[in-house]
């Protein structure tokens, strides 16, 4: 109950509104902003106060929905039809439809479930560390205890909080119990233990953060294996055991969460971001050793809500604050750990994992060589530092192990923690009356009307920057007195016990809590995507054709509107419909970033490209050219008609096959390309289609599938304005047919004369496998217990015998 208790009071003191219905815990205002959702007939122009939270609102919400709402239809969401001309929805993996926590949404698909689903995070998160704590490192109830407390709030957990990326980080203390428990005993319950934490951790949402709590559990298996078994004996019967134990646990986990794990890494394939990651793009770079200020200061270069300010580069998000975990804990408690009774070992296991995790932020000379060795180099790995703040955490508890069983622990050596605390309240009270330089910099340029950053900040903001930061310098001030203050009753011997550590482990716990306030933005619901009558008559009018959002929404919102548009933004971003939408892209459109390289794309109004994505409008909030047709305008909305567009399935009068991509992407960008006349694909087809002739009618469509009706008075070949990709598999009036790539990015179906239906399933080869896997590793997993449940039986009679 204490456990529960210490867990869920800071919840509801960062998240009351939330909790009570009050609010959502949501950045709403975000759609305020310009041309991001919200009208604006008077161009009022609200910043957003956390503009690198966006994507809560316009990815992972929209994903949440679209997920409850086929769920809770019948149907399991494979494909997503409203972006990218379609596009794998479960293979996206950030979707996270088979996560444990996704459970909430589909029997509460509310907006205000996402605060409890939070809770249920914390919950997960605190209970994990509370059991490694204990079963793992062997300490006592009062460490353990502070040390759940305290996880929930470490500074990855609570910067990315709603984020895909946290709700698989709360798994890490359950990956390193369920570790240790197969090494240390390994068998049957500990490997089928440690394989659902696998599984589960695969499937919540993130796919690479998963791949970093994979590694770091790789790590502690081996120090566990040594530590265990001794160097002398890894060759050895028990040592291998526990080793094959643990490897068992994470292929059965992994085949576990094949139905996942397969589609997302065929679909990864074919990403234009991964494609570029391996090419040696980076989307964030180190910051080197001033990322070591973060980790007990996180706000020492600013913050990036509005009215603030960050004044460094990057971000706060992907920044050296993903390891924080108090000052407090850092450089009072975690020393303190080398006192604790039998963990010295596991300190330095800490101290040298802690270390590696952070040296890509820190940009280690030869350490960071190992993160461009693939895969690796295809991971942010900045958000390894996670692991660092929990190194940290993991060594601070085994301080609170000491003080509650050392009844002598100053040592002559802790004279440097002790001088490090004088010093770092020393450059607390200097930076206090002294700010930063690059923050007294950004003030003078905004006072003179030249911002020196790129968050929009305005001269207005001065006076909250200077009071935010005067009181940031005075809490850095406040927790680096009252460390020193510890040390010195530490050495005086006035605190001791489990008393001093309950004390010093609750003013760590306030510490973080106060840090966190303010940081997840809680909206009024009345911003919850607001309806909009204009978009609404336009979704009755146009779908199921679609539309193409130039600067008036972004892209992924059309999901909550009931619109379809050409645009998206998923962690992958299709390489082939990227590569057909830079065709026909505006040059004078802006530039998109490179994390979502469709957000800003606009059409060259016009082109036949854009008639053949079945585009029926294109959604602007500027006045439109005079060479379109209004559909209508209000609302701070226009949307101008495509007359010109193609029904969502047409047989062109000839049929030619170009193999070379760039040969194939220059031919379809020729101004006199007629869709109507001519189609390209990729490979021979059996018979020539030469003056065909024909229509495919639409009849009916699912997420999953689509029908047609035909009228074929030729062989030719049925083009669908959708999204090419594996798994699509094709039924002409009952008999199996191919689909082919057509037009570099659609779909062709090659289908014979008097032909009167064509249906297309949805159904990847990857996914089946993946079912099947899962089957075998259930099964597998049941055999396994079996066995060793005879092997126990067996070995009890044995010993009554005896």
């Amino acid at each position: 109950l204490i456990l529960l208790l210490g867990i869920i009071i800071p919840q509801f003191f960062l998240y009351f509104d939330s909790l009570v219905g009050n609010s959502i815990l949501l950045p709403l205002d975000f759609l305020q902003y310009k041309h991001m959702y919200i009208p604006d007939p008077n161009h009022v122009l609200p910043r957003p106060r956390d503009m690198y939270t966006s994507d809560l609102i316009t990815v992972f919400e929209p994903n949440r929905v679209y997920a409850a709402q086929e769920v809770r239809a019948g149907r399991l969401p494979l494909w997503d039809l409203n972006n990218y001309c379609g596009a794998p929805f479960i293979a996206a993996n950030h979707t996270a439809v088979f996560s444990p926590f996704r459970i909430v949404d589909y029997l509460w698909p509310s907006p205000y479930s996402i605060a409890w689903s939070q809770m249920l995070r914390a919950l997960v998160a605190g209970i994990g560390a509370y059991l490694f704590f204990r079963i793992a490192m062997r300490v006592a109830f009062i460490p353990a205890l502070i040390g759940a407390w305290l996880f929930p709030h470490v500074g990855f957990l609570v910067f990315w909080n709603g984020f895909p990326l946290q709700a698989v980080a709360t798994l890490l203390p359950w990956m390193l119990l369920a570790t240790h428990l197969a090494v240390t005993r390994p068998g049957a319950v500990n490997g089928i233990f440690l394989s659902l934490a696998t599984a589960a951790l695969l499937v919540s949402g993130h796919a690479a953060n998963a791949g970093h709590i994979l590694l770091a559990s790789g790590f502690f298996m081996i120090y566990s294996v040594i530590a265990l078994h001794g160097f002398r004996n890894l060759l050895k019967r028990p040592a291998l055991g526990a080793v094959a134990c643990v490897l068992a646990g994470w292929f059965f986990g992994f085949l576990i969460s094949a139905p996942q794990m397969f589609p997302t890494i065929e679909y990864l394939r074919t990403s234009y971001r991964i494609a570029h990651r391996i090419q040696g793009d980076v989307d964030t770079v180190p910051q080197g050793l001033c990322a070591l200020n973060q980790i007990i200061w996180p706000y020492f270069y600013g913050n990036d809500k509005t009215g603030t300010g960050y004044v460094t580069a990057g971000n706060l998000l992907e920044s050296g604050a993903e390891a924080y975990i108090g000052l407090f804990t850092c450089v009072v408690l975690a020393p303190l750990g080398w006192r604790a009774p039998g963990l010295r070992n596991l300190q330095w296991f800490w101290l040298i994992l802690a270390v590696f995790s952070f040296s890509y932020v820190l940009n280690i000379p030869g350490l960071n060589l190992f993160f461009d060795i693939p895969p690796m180099n295809m991971l942010r790995n900045n958000r390894f530092a996670f692991i660092t703040g929990w190194c940290i955490l993991s060594a601070a508890v085994a301080g609170l192990q000491a003080l509650c069983v050392r009844p002598e622990l100053w040592r002559a050596w802790l004279f440097i923690p002790f001088t490090l605390c004088i010093a770092i309240l020393g450059w607390a009270i200097v930076n206090m009356f002294h700010p930063n330089a690059d923050f007294v910099r950004l003030i003078d340029s905004l006072q003179h009307g030249n911002s020196l950053s790129n968050k929009s900040l305005i001269e207005t903001d001065v006076p909250h920057m200077r009071a935010w930061f005067q009181r940031m310098s005075f809490l850095r001030v406040f927790t680096a007195l009252v460390s020193l203050m510890f040390w010195l009753m530490l050495y005086l011997r006035k605190i001791r016990g489990w008393i001093g550590a309950s004390v010093v482990g609750c003013l760590s716990l306030i510490e973080v809590v106060i840090v966190s306030w303010g940081i997840n933005v809680q909206s009024d619901p009345s911003l919850y995507y607001p309806p909009v009558p204009f978009l609404q008559s336009l979704s009755e009018k146009v779908t199921p054709e679609r539309v193409c959002g130039v600067s008036s929404y972004i892209p992924n919102i059309n999901v909550m509107m009931g619109l379809r548009d050409i645009r998206g933004y998923d962690a992958a971003d299709p390489v082939r419909i990227v590569e057909f939408l830079r065709l026909f892209e505006d040059p004078r459109s802006a530039k998109s970033p490179s994390y979502a390289v469709t957000q800003d794309f606009a059409p060259l109004l016009g082109s036949p490209l854009l008639d053949m994505l079945n585009v029926r409008a294109i959604v602007l909030r500027e006045t439109p050219p005079e060479s379109g047709i209004a559909f209508a305008c209000s609302d701070d909305y226009w949307a101008l008609e495509n007359k010109n567009v193609l029904p969502r399935a047409w047989v062109p009068e000839s049929v030619y096959t170009v193999n070379d991509a760039s040969v194939r992407l220059a031919t379809l960008q020729m101004p006199q390309f007629a869709p109507r006349k001519v189609a390209l694909v990729e490979s021979p087809v059996e018979i020539s289609l030469k003056n065909c002739s024909g229509t495919a009618e639409l009849t009916s469509e699912h997420p999953n599938s689509l029908a047609f009706d035909l009228n074929m008075l030729t062989d030719g070949l049925v083009v669908i304005s959708d999204s090419w990709a594996p798994g699509w598999k094709a039924f002409v009036d009952g008999k199996s047919a191919e689909v082919l790539p057509a037009n570099h990015a659609l779909r062709g179906v090659q289908v014979p004369k008097g032909a009167k239906h064509l249906e297309l399933f949805y159904r990847p080869f990857s996914f089946t496998l993946g079912l099947w896997c899962f089957a075998f590793a259930c099964g597998s997993l049941v055999v396994w217990y079996l066995i060793g449940r005879r092997s126990l039986v067996k070995s009890d009679a044995l010993e009554i015998t005896q």
